[in-house]
């Protein structure tokens, strides 16, 4: 995975780290490394998280 990333210019040079609920508000992008996760990241309903993502960039 560190070499494939290397090769399209991103260094992925730490380790992972459990999210928190900070991390949302902290970072503009969180990748999921599969469904599993994303599902885990998002609390199963997609729709009312992005919802809510936009609405406090809003405001």
């Amino acid at each position: 995975m560190r070499a494939a990333s290397k090769r399209r210019g991103i260094e992925i040079t730490s380790i992972s780290r459990p999210i928190r609920p900070s991390d949302f508000r902290d970072f503009d992008i969180i990748l999921a490394m599969d469904n599993q996760n994303r599902k885990l990241l998002m609390g199963g309903n997609l729709e009312r998280h992005l919802l809510m993502m936009l609405t406090r960039r809003l405001s």
